[in-house]
């Protein structure tokens, strides 16, 4: 049977190829874009869904979910945690790099083409949400890597709210996501090919969130169970007591 993060990545798979349908095959790709009123070339727009879909449901998502097995527990054994830290870690890096590159280019594009920036409802949760992302990753990197080696009650609580702070962001993501559908649906004039497309889009991201959760779920041993590389005894006696 397909274990549930498998599914998850599945999933996503379809997705993207539906994006990329959606992208270049109703919204004109990622070529520069040329804008009418003065003749200016800049970024396309399509690249700012593309690095920011990139960072929360790729990066994002797939570094939380790296801490399971191919059984879909989370990992025990110390050495190979620690191993997954890392490639958290550099996942984690990675969304809050695609998600900074994605706020750029749509800053870049709106002001060529002489839009507001940070007018609409989107646009306020997607800035909270890489706000929170960035937040999360500096806190995370210092509690759990740069004070890998270091027992505390601290870090011990630091742990479940770390996990849950995660886990809200990925929701926030989700629901940015669909509030850019949403707000790209406006653009369009009349129902056509692309209007279908972008219903499609925000269908699609139903069983990704869906199977997303489902794999967090799965497995729900207590947290002092597992041990976490170097400092995994001293941990879970804090956790324990």
């Amino acid at each position: 049977t397909m274990q549930p993060h498998f599914l998850f990545y599945l999933t996503l798979t379809v997705w993207f190829a539906a994006a990329l349908i959606w992208w270049f095959g109703a919204l004109g790709g990622f070529a520069n874009q040329t804008v009418q009123a003065t003749g200016q070339t800049t970024v396309n727009f399509n690249l700012h869904p593309f690095f920011m879909t990139l960072a929360f449901l790729a990066a994002m998502g797939g570094g939380i979910l790296i801490w399971r097995d191919n059984s879909g527990a989370k990992v025990q054994d110390p050495v190979e945690r620690l191993q997954r830290k890392k490639l958290h870690m550099g996942a984690m890096a990675l969304a809050v790099l695609f998600s900074l590159i994605g706020l750029a280019l749509i800053l870049v594009n709106h002001k060529a083409q002489g839009y507001d920036n940070f007018a609409s409802m989107h646009s306020w949760f997607g800035t909270v949400t890489i706000a929170f992302a960035l937040l999360q990753f500096v806190v995370g990197f210092y509690f759990f890597w740069v004070q890998r080696e270091a027992a505390s009650e601290l870090k011990a609580t630091m742990l479940p709210l770390h996990r849950s702070a995660g886990k809200g962001i990925m929701l926030m993501a989700f629901l940015t996501i669909l509030l850019g559908i949403f707000e790209q649906q406006t653009f369009l004039t009349d129902f056509t090919g692309a209007s279908y497309l972008t219903n499609i889009m925000g269908f699609l991201l139903l069983p990704v969130l869906v199977s997303f959760w489902f794999a967090l779920a799965v497995d729900q041993q207590p947290i002092a169970s597992y041990p976490d590389d170097e400092d995994a005894t001293e941990t879970n006696k804090l956790l324990s007591s």
